[in-house]
């Protein structure tokens, strides 16, 4: 009797079957989904669906709409549709047998990604792959032509939280990077990453979730857009604590001369730069803290009141409400032009009117020790991207800013460019600006071309820094030609008169690279 009874609930009333003529039911190693026998109906009991135990699975990604239906490579393109899920992570999406990199961004129904450099020309078949499946395919026409020239995000920089933060939420915040299109967090604790975020689409984002408190934390931003990722960020520090344990120097500088520190809050330390003419040995510092009491030693220390010398590193030692202490070291570093400072030489301080400058602090350039490129051995051209002897290719400028603090930019700029050369698709793969931008010198990787400007700062500088010849050297300025439309030629400055003047990209010049501090 029990057998029979089975038998009635697998083939359901009102279709009772002899033994002989039924198909065999289904046994539970058969596919999930596989279709009943002709002639029976599915016990409700066997539906995925009805059963508690049973996760409903993800849809599989349907593809319905695509703009632009067609484009060359590197061109930007939204697909629609759903199931897509709500991040990237290890999806994918193919032009063909080509695979998109990054995408720009990405949610469920909609996502927005570059055609690949890689896909071929004409008709090829789109499909979005998830962990659920392979999408519908949809028709997309690569036409003829190379990718414009690839642009990847700048680097932000980090503004809060540092130090110490009262709020296990806090809000982080940073400058806006060139090119983003969006952003990406991380908070680690040492090698542990605490906190991800991807797809900021502002320069900040305050923490949903709760981060560990007194705990050293450190957290970085990057760019991203369809070209790819950018750098991160520098990592900031910092940690979240009790306000009554709250034992920072805030800020600290002087009034004579009137000068800012740069706190590190990672190291407790503070670094303040004064003119090399500065007598260190009586000095008042000016300070704020979230402490209750500063000492040296023993010795209670007044913003503004108490003296010191400071020939030698002081270490200052703030007390919090709780009583906890933490100490600060405060070293004051007399600096001028020639002196060693940060993997290289200091070639000129900024000055009040100088692009950059900054009342109470000290800012300038940096040169490295010697020549990167000396022309006596060969010298270099200014970049691949250069045109021919005798103007054979209309070269556009990217680099025409001749004025300090623009070197930078500049050589991000020449590194970055492409053009078409006697039918020929060329890209910067060498040169004076790609030599100093791809450079790793004094355990620095932050070094640029120097502007005309700069380059004559160098020059007017150049006894005390050392190290040059009387040759020509090459800065990151582009020569515009207006009549003819072109910059095949860029400026140079004669180190044995201080003659500046413009000469073709393919000629060999001596190079000079720095960096900003």
């Amino acid at each position: 009797m029990l057998a029979v009874a089975l038998l009635i609930g697998v083939v359901g009333a009102g279709s009772v079957a002899s033994p002989a003529s039924s198909s065999p039911v289904p046994s539970p190693s058969a596919p999930a989904g596989s279709a009943p026998s002709p002639g029976m109906s599915a016990s409700p009991s066997a539906s995925p669906s009805t059963d508690p135990g049973l996760a409903e699975p993800a849809p599989a990604p349907h593809i319905t709409g695509m703009s632009p239906a067609k484009g060359k490579r590197g061109a930007i393109v939204t697909i629609s549709g759903s199931g897509f899920g709500s991040a990237e992570e290890t999806s994918t999406v193919k032009f063909g047998d080509a695979t998109c990199p990054g995408a720009v961004s990405w949610s469920d129904n909609r996502l927005v990604c570059k055609v690949p450099a890689k896909a071929r020309v004409g008709k090829v078949k789109v499909v979005v792959t998830t962990a659920s499946g392979a999408s519908n395919a949809r028709v997309f026409t690569v036409k003829r032509g190379g990718p414009p020239p690839p642009v990847l995000p700048g680097r932000p920089t980090g503004k809060a939280p540092r130090g110490t933060v009262t709020t296990e939420t806090p809000t982080f915040a940073w400058t806006e990077a060139k090119a983003a299109r969006v952003y990406e967090l991380r908070v680690l604790q040492g090698s542990s990453q605490q906190l991800a975020k991807v797809g900021i689409t502002e320069t900040s984002y305050t923490s949903k979730a709760p981060l560990p408190t007194n705990e050293d934390l450190t957290w970085q931003v990057r760019a991203r857009n369809e070209d790819g990722v950018g750098e991160w960020s520098e990592p900031l520090a910092f940690k979240v604590v009790e306000e009554k344990s709250l034992k920072d120097l805030l800020t600290f500088g002087f009034t004579r001369p009137s000068v800012v520190g740069q706190i590190d809050q990672r190291r407790n330390a503070v670094t303040v730069l004064v003119p090399r003419e500065t007598d260190v040995t009586n000095m008042t510092a000016v300070f704020t803290t979230n402490g209750v009491a500063v000492d040296i030693q023993g010795r209670p220390q007044t913003s503004g009141v108490t003296a010191n010398s400071f020939v030698f590193p002081l270490t200052y030692t703030v007390t919090a409400f709780d009583g906890t202490k933490q100490d600060c070291s405060v070293t004051v570093l007399p600096l001028g032009v020639g002196d060693p400072y940060q993997g290289g030489v200091v070639a000129y301080l900024l000055r009040p009117g100088d692009p950059g400058f900054v009342e109470g602090e000290m800012h300038g350039l940096i040169a490295t020790l010697r020549d990167v490129n000396p022309a006596v051995d060969v010298g270099v051209i200014w970049s691949t991207v250069g045109g021919e002897p005798g103007g054979g290719a209309q070269i556009r400028p990217v680099a025409q800013d001749a004025r300090l603090g623009a070197g930078r930019a500049n050589t991000e700029a020449i590194v970055n460019q492409t053009a078409t050369v006697n039918r020929r698709y060329v890209t910067c793969t060498g040169g004076a600006a790609y030599t100093c931008y791809h450079l790793q010198e004094g355990g620095y990787d932050d070094w640029f071309l120097p502007s005309k400007d700069e380059l004559d700062k160098l020059f007017q500088n150049r006894e005390a820094v050392g190290g040059f010849a009387g040759y020509g050297y090459w800065s990151s300025t582009d020569n515009y030609d207006a009549p003819t439309d072109s910059a095949t030629a860029a400026w140079i400055q004669v180190f044995s008169t201080g003659e500046q003047q413009h000469r073709g990209k393919w000629q060999y010049f001596g190079v000079r690279a720095v960096r900003a501090f």
